[in-house]
């Protein structure tokens, strides 16, 4: 199935592509649903058949993110990454460095509760220009209760 028809199918916002091949980096990071705050998750490192393996895996862990925030009753929504590669073998210091600073937290429009936004890397910079959105899209943000 191609990408676009599986975020729609399965209710994803945004799908994220990342890569830095001079560490072996590839990952994939999901957002399913900013609808009650940030997406909520983490990262697994897997050793991937596939990216399309990848591509479902991460598409349906970030959805469980958001059932279970939801059921939790947080303010949150659903979000999870997954690094193609085999953490016993390939698994370094320099592809964690790579990839650390890809973590974006996406808010919400509309009223919530007070967050705390930490300043953003230049990686997550330019993982906004790549989003299309705009570079001010946290310093515009209200914050108000």
């Amino acid at each position: 199935m191609e990408v676009f028809q599986q975020m729609a199918a399965m209710g994803h916002e945004r799908v994220l592509f990342c890569s830095s091949p001079e560490v072996g980096l590839r990952a994939i990071i999901a957002v399913h649903s900013t609808v009650l705050g940030p997406g909520l998750g983490g990262v697994r490192m897997w050793p991937y058949p596939s990216i399309d393996e990848a591509l479902t895996d991460v598409l349906r862990l970030s959805r469980s993110m958001t059932d279970k925030a939801a059921a939790a009753g947080l303010h949150l929504g659903g979000g999870k990454a997954v690094i193609l590669g085999d953490p016993r073998k390939e698994k370094s210091e320099a592809l964690l460095r790579a990839f650390r600073g890809t973590n974006l937290v996406l808010l919400p429009s509309g009223p919530g509760p007070p967050r705390h936004v930490t300043p953003l890397s230049a990686l997550q910079q330019r993982i906004l220009t790549l989003l299309d959105l705009p570079a001010d899209t946290y310093s515009r943000l209200s914050f108000a209760a």
